[in-house]
């Protein structure tokens, strides 16, 4: 996942590069949104999440 984040990040130009970043810590597909925050050089990424019935537990997600 690690490499394909990289080739993307690449691909787009995504600069992130000192802002900081609010993204939720999430399962499936999204789950790697913080990941892909810091590789594209955010200073800080703060992630949150919360119990859902549908989507699954904040502490499955973090």
């Amino acid at each position: 996942m690690l490499a394909s984040i990289l080739r993307r990040v690449e691909a787009l130009e995504l600069d992130l590069n000192g802002l900081s970043v609010v993204t939720e810590a999430a399962t499936g597909a999204y789950a790697c949104t913080a990941t892909i925050a810091a590789v594209a050089g955010a200073r800080r990424v703060s992630i949150f999440a919360r119990d859902t019935r549908r989507h699954g537990s904040a502490s499955d997600a973090f």
